[in-house]
C-alpha cells in the first residue's frame, strides 16, 4: 500500500535564480521546486462526493497597519477534511482569526495578553462537507463558504464577505514565485484539472505557498470599527493530501512546528522547522529573485525567549532567530511577537494547541558579494504543539 506519512517537502533543487548550497538527507518523499500559481489548480480538483481520506485547503495569511496606525494579522482558510484515521467526521470548514490593536514602540518589545477573535475550529463550527461551494474558469477560481467567498483572477486574489460579525474586503497580489514544497498538482495521480468531477480516484500530495503585496481594501471589527488598510502584505497557501492524510498530531510532538513569514519593501521571507523530524524548508524573495532551501544545515528557527501566556496558561515562545543559507547570499532575522492569539486543533489521536502570533522582524540579507539587504519588516508566526496525543 502507498504510504504519504510524511508530506512536506523537504529535498534539494536548484533553478536558475533558486539555490540550494548543501545536501539534504532527510530522505523525504517530495523536492521541493518554485514556478508560477497554476489557475487550473486553484479549483478544488475533486467532486463534492470524493470519500477517500482527504485534506484539501485553500487560503491566506495577512499582515498589515492601517491609515491609523493600527497593527493587525488575519487567517482566511477554507478546509475539507474526510477520514476517521485523522478526523473525528467529513466536514467544510471557514476559520477566520483577527489579531489588531495600537501598540507602541515599546509595547512592541514583549507580549500581550490581548483580545482576539478566531472562529472555524470548534466542533460547533463544522459544516457538512458540500457547504464549500466552487466555481472554475480557465480566467477565474471562486471558493465560498456561507457567503464568505475568495476569488482568484488571472492577475490577483480577492476575498469578501461576512463571518463571525468580522467583514473583509481585500485585494492581493503575487510576490515571487511560488515554492511548492509539499509536491507539485501536475505529479497527482488520476487528477485532471480540466475534469475535476470526474477524479474520484485521485491520489497524492501536493501544495505551494507564494508571498503576497500590494494588499488593499477594509475590514470591519466585530465592534464596527472600520479599518482602512494602509501597508499590508500576505502568503496564499494551496495544500491538498488526497488518498492518505499525514498524522498532524505526530507533526506537532517534541517542541512542535513552527512558520514564520516576514515582509518588507526589499525582503520577504518564510521559514519553517518542524522539531518531530527535524524538518525545514525557507524561501525569500529579494532582488526579484525567489530562493528556496530545505534541510537543517540550510535553514533553522530558533526560540530565543518565552512567555507564560496568562490566559492559556501555556509557556510559549516569544522571540526567535532564522536563517536561511542559499548560493548567492545567507539571511538572518531576529523575530519578537507582542500580540497573539490560540485555539485547539482537534484530531482523532490527539489535541494541538495552535497560537498565531502578531510580531516585528529585523531581517538582514548578505548578498554572495558582500552587500546587505537590512529592512524592519512585518511578521506572523504560527506555533503548533501537542496538548493531548
Amino acid at each position: 500500500m502507498r504510504s504519504l506519512a510524511n508530506l512536506v517537502a523537504l529535498g534539494t533543487a536548484a533553478q536558475n535564480v533558486i539555490t540550494n548550497v548543501l545536501p539534504n538527507n532527510t530522505g523525504h518523499l517530495f523536492e521541493p521546486s518554485a514556478g508560477p500559481v497554476e489557475m487550473k489548480f486553484e479549483g478544488p480538483l475533486l467532486p463534492d462526493t470524493y470519500n477517500r481520506p482527504l485534506f484539501n485547503d485553500y487560503g491566506f495569511v495577512l499582515r498589515g497597519n492601517t491609515t491609523e496606525g493600527e497593527d493587525w494579522s488575519m487567517w482566511l482558510f477554507m478546509y475539507r477534511q474526510i477520514g476517521n484515521s485523522e478526523f473525528i467526521m467529513p466536514e467544510d470548514i471557514f476559520q477566520l482569526s483577527l489579531i489588531h490593536g495600537s501598540f507602541s514602540e515599546q509595547d512592541k518589545q514583549v507580549m500581550h495578553d490581548n483580545d482576539f477573535s478566531t472562529k472555524g475550529q470548534s466542533v460547533e463550527d463544522y459544516r457538512p462537507t458540500g457547504t464549500i461551494k466552487t466555481e472554475y474558469y480557465n480566467d477565474y477560481v471562486s471558493w465560498s463558504y456561507e457567503g464568505f467567498k475568495m476569488e482568484r483572477y488571472h492577475d490577483h486574489w480577492e476575498a469578501h464577505g461576512t463571518y463571525n460579525n468580522i467583514t473583509v474586503n481585500v485585494a492581493m497580489y503575487q510576490r515571487g514565485d511560488m515554492v511548492y514544497h509539499a509536491g507539485k498538482f501536475d505529479a497527482l495521480e488520476d487528477c485532471d484539472a480540466s475534469t475535476p468531477h470526474k477524479n474520484f480516484d485521485c491520489f497524492g500530495a501536493a501544495g505551494g505557498i507564494v508571498h503576497l503585496h500590494n494588499v488593499t481594501g477594509s475590514i470591519v471589527t466585530q465592534e464596527g470599527k472600520t479599518m482602512e488598510l494602509d501597508v499590508a502584505y500576505g502568503v496564499h497557501e494551496r495544500i491538498m493530501n488526497a488518498g492518505v492524510v499525514p498524522p498532524r498530531v505526530e507533526e506537532g510532538a517534541g517542541r512542535g512546528a513552527s512558520w514564520f513569514h516576514s515582509w518588507g519593501k526589499n525582503v520577504s521571507w518564510w521559514s519553517f522547522y518542524e522539531d518531530a523530524g527535524p524538518y525545514a524548508v525557507g524561501l525569500t524573495n529579494v532582488d526579484n529573485c525567489t530562493y528556496y532551501t530545505s534541510g537543517l544545515p540550510n535553514v533553522t528557527i530558533e526560540e530565543q525567549a518565552s512567555w507564560i501566556d496568562p490566559r492559556s496558561h501555556f509557556l510559549v515562545p516569544s522571540k526567535w532567530r532564522t536563517w536561511q543559507r542559499y548560493d548567492d547570499g545567507f539571511l538572518e532575522s531576529y523575530g519578537t511577537g507582542y500580540a497573539r492569539l490560540y485555539y485547539y486543533w482537534l484530531r482523532n489521536h490527539g489535541l494541538i494547541t495552535v497560537y498565531q502570533y502578531l510580531g516585528d522582524s529585523i531581517t538582514t540579507f548578505t548578498r554572495k558579494d558582500g552587500s546587505v539587504v537590512t529592512e524592519n519588516t512585518m511578521a506572523f508566526l504560527e506555533f503548533m504543539r501537542d496538548t493531548i496525543s
